[in-house]
């Protein structure tokens, strides 16, 4: 019996690391929840229920550019190497920087596909005066 009250000291202990972690990061729980692909209702619920097993918490850990193992040595014995972001010298705000440049790429395509799609439609409108396009 005493071993199961160590068990669930260890689990609430773990959990409560993992919450600090999340809080220095200043992430918000909604986005961490986006990043590691679960709503954020069922994040909380693993935190209220003590449901953090390690691949939760490695997920986690990248997604607020943590490494847990520095706080949970049992993980150095599952992973060999660091994986993510953990291996890369980059700050968050050079992330930040990255992430602001994909989305300057990903709206310069947006609007040349609507260039090239209002350039379509006023070329197939000279060719084919009586039609309406209705197709787009």
């Amino acid at each position: 019996m005493q071993y199961y009250v160590v068990y669930f000291a260890s689990m609430s202990s773990k959990t409560e690391i993992v919450r600090q972690r999340i809080e220095e990061s200043k992430i918000p729980y909604v986005r961490v929840a986006e990043k590691i692909g679960v709503p954020v209702r069922t994040l909380y619920w693993k935190f209220d229920h003590d449901k953090l097993n390690w691949d939760i918490i490695l997920t986690i850990g990248k997604a607020i550019f943590h490494d847990f193992r520095k706080d949970f040595p049992e993980l150095k014995k599952l992973m060999q190497e660091p994986v993510g972001p953990y291996n890369s010298q980059k700050t968050k705000e050079e992330y930040a920087m990255e992430m602001d440049e994909l989305k300057d790429e990903l709206l310069k395509a947006y609007r040349m596909i609507n260039d090239l799609r209002a350039e379509n439609k006023r070329l197939s409108d000279r060719l084919l005066p009586g039609s309406t396009n209705n197709g787009e």
